[in-house]
């Protein structure tokens, strides 16, 4: 059978083209062009069986194939019928050739001839295709998805460029590129990511701060969040120019451009470039696009936050030592003359020939002085507070002797004058606290309940350690103190913490700041406790304050300053168990003992103090000892700190847990002590382990 048979008989439409010119065909072809003879067809261009989208892309697939670039060529297009209709066909493409080896006659000369197979789709076959399509999409998203998603900062340019290669090989686009604006009006973008196939020129430099506003057509596509496509860059209309010069310019024949989208607002595009052939992306391309883009738009958002977070920690950093800087300079150019005018205003009042009335006039100016160390304490105190730089000792105070002190003082200003002070000590309960900033506050509290109250008026000061304090807890104790005075009106309730703020008594004879219950609040919290106001306007107010009760007495705190490697920090809510360890512990080192009842204050002094180690009882009043462990684990400031648990619980599984969970060492309780010993000594030299 010779090349004539074969051509003829086959079933599949076949063209032979010479110079883009059809000059055979067999009755296939014209079956399927719907032509009345084969005619018809011979003599005319290729071009004339293909929509104009696709005229282009056949002509240079024509040509690749004589020139070599692809023995045989395959695409899927579509062609016209006679009658204008379209039908999706498989085009495959080689070249015919001749020599005494070949079927083909040799009829055209030195003229080289395609001869082209065309086979429509069933719609069998191209459902198959499509769905194929689908699923190697599907699980080339995920893929690239997880590359972007599992970057980090310095591989994520390099991840989004392999991608943009990815998605570009499978969707035959030459040349793939993100552009982000530059400026936050929108207006100025650059080329940040590039992608090219072999032999194609890369234009990144060249696209760098580009004016939006040049490309008005395309401008005002991508306003609406709109994909611009072209599949023929011939086909632009005429307010399009401009896009046509520009590409152009690098020989892109098609262009597809998908919005990058963040919070609503355009951020940038992803773009496809067709250099070699004409290129109409179907809309399943375009939606694979626009995934990837989402996800490319959110590795990048997540690295620019990343990079604000680091911007703006640098800049808090900074601004919290000018603010140190600044503290040190007023705490001391403040406290010089104070110390000045209080020290010659007291000297003066001792020489005996004074005039009473000179007295009166020293004492008011020495009262004015102290309430002027009290203010400036008062805002130094809070902007130490704000940088954290406000030293705490936690230690178990006599919450008794730190009221009488309170009142005495407050009675020795005067402040109490004509008024009833009761106070109640409740079984003067042992709290949890810095003895100095406890007694601050208690101060500011019974002098405002002083100051604001009505002549024959009362002040009481009560303890309790009832359940039904702030917490509910029986583990707190709770001081309350309560006035008969002027009262706070109900709109202003929601103000009294916040600084300067002296609700409406701006007016009022009475001296004040508006920054005594804002700072109380902050020290009240940095202890670990509790505020909480109530007021009734014209009756008189209640303010009650909590902490964490302490066992023991006030002899077993640790000495106020000593911090780091020299503690070990033990919680233990048994008094006996306490002492216990207290002994053996300083028997065994030098080290400082300081203890605690509660995961609250466990977290609270770990976090402050840095003890060397720590001695964990795992059955504590308010939680559990097991999730103690895992969150000083998981805290920077304690991640480090060795934990020996002590249980009474001797179960091997929950020992091995907590060993698991961080602990260096487990103990059964009762313990013994020389295994105590042994253990503390084995502990011993891990509390200089680095940060």
């Amino acid at each position: 059978m010779n090349f004539d048979q074969l051509f003829a008989l086959t079933s599949d439409a076949r063209f032979i083209s010479v110079d883009h010119i059809i000059v055979e065909v067999n009755d296939a072809a014209r079956e399927l062009y719907g032509a009345a003879t084969k005619d018809a067809l011979v003599g005319r261009s290729i071009d004339d069986l293909v929509p104009k989208e696709y005229r282009s892309s056949l002509r240079e697939r024509t040509d690749e194939t004589l020139e070599g670039r692809g023995r045989t060529r395959e695409a899927s297009e579509e062609i016209l019928l006679a009658d204008g209709s379209r039908v999706p066909v498989l085009i495959r493409s080689c070249p015919i050739d001749y020599g005494p080896a070949s079927m083909a006659p040799d009829r055209f000369g030195d003229k080289r001839a395609v001869l082209s197979l065309l086979r429509p789709f069933t719609v069998t076959a191209d459902a198959e295709r499509k769905l194929r399509q689908r699923a190697e999409r599907s699980a080339m998203f995920t893929d690239v998805s997880l590359q972007l998603a599992r970057a980090n900062d310095a591989e994520l340019d390099a991840t989004i460029e392999n991608v943009l290669g990815v998605i570009a090989r499978s969707e035959g686009a030459d040349r793939a590129y993100v552009n982000l604006f530059d400026d936050a009006d929108r207006t100025i973008f650059s080329c940040a990511f590039e992608w090219t196939a072999p032999g194609i020129e890369p234009q990144r430099e060249f696209v760098q701060g580009f004016s939006r506003t040049a490309l008005g057509w395309s401008a005002g596509v991508m306003a609406d969040h709109d994909v611009v496509h072209i599949p023929d860059l011939l086909s632009l209309p005429p307010e399009a120019a401009a896009e046509r010069d520009s590409f152009g310019r690098y020989g892109v024949k098609s262009v597809l451009q998908v919005p990058m989208v963040a919070g609503g607002e355009l951020i940038g595009v992803l773009g496809f470039n067709s250099v070699n052939i004409s290129v109409r992306w179907p809309e399943d391309t375009i939606e694979f696009v626009r995934g990837v883009c989402a996800a490319i738009v959110t590795a990048v958002t997540r690295r620019n936050a990343v990079h604000s977070m680091e911007r703006a920690k640098a800049e808090a950093e900074q601004a919290n030592q000018a603010k140190d800087l600044f503290l040190s300079r007023m705490s001391h150019e403040l406290r010089a003359p104070l110390n000045a005018v209080l020290g010659f205003t007291e000297l003066l009042m001792l020489d005996e020939g004074r005039q009473p009335s000179d007295r009166v006039s020293l004492r008011q100016v020495h009262e004015s002085g102290l309430h002027l160390l009290a203010l400036v304490e008062d805002v130094l105190d809070i902007s130490r507070i704000e940088a954290g730089h406000l030293a705490m000792s936690i230690e178990p105070v006599d919450l008794a002797s730190v009221i009488d002190s309170a009142v005495n003082m407050v009675r020795n200003a005067g402040l109490d004058d004509g008024l009833d002070v009761i106070v109640d000590h409740g079984g003067r309960p042992t709290v949890a606290a810095d003895r100095q900033r406890l007694q601050q506050v208690l101060v500011n509290l019974v002098s405002n309940a002083c100051k604001y109250n009505k002549s024959g008026g009362q002040v009481e000061v009560v303890v309790s350690t009832a359940e039904h304090a702030l917490s509910g807890s029986p583990g707190r104790a709770a001081i309350t103190v309560i006035d008969t005075g002027v009262g706070i009106p109900a709109e202003h309730l929601g103000r009294v913490f916040d600084p300067f703020d002296r609700l409406g008594r701006e007016e009022s004879p009475i001296e004040g700041t508006g920054i005594g219950l804002t700072l109380t609040r902050m020290i009240v919290e940095m202890m670990g406790g509790a505020i909480a106001l109530d007021s009734v306007d014209g009756e008189g107010t209640s303010v009650t304050v909590e902490f964490d009760r302490a066992i023991g007495t006030p002899d077993i705190a640790a000495v106020s300053g000593q911090d780091g490697p020299s503690i070990v920090l033990a919680i233990e809510d048994n008094e006996a168990s306490l002492l216990l360890l207290r002994h053996v512990v300083q028997r065994e080192s030098d080290l400082t003992f300081l203890h605690t009842a509660t995961v609250a204050g466990a977290l609270r002094l770990a976090a402050q103090r840095r003890p060397g180690f720590i001695l964990l009882d795992l059955q504590l009043a308010d939680g559990n000892g097991e999730e103690l462990i895992s969150a000083l684990r998981g805290a920077r400031e304690t991640r480090r700190i060795p934990i020996v648990v002590i249980t009474a619980d001797a179960d091997l599984t929950v020992m091995s847990r907590v060993i698991s969970a961080g602990a260096v060492d487990s103990l059964p309780k009762p313990v013994s002590v020389n295994r105590l010993r042994e253990v503390i000594r084995k502990v011993i030299p891990l509390r200089d382990l680095p940060e």
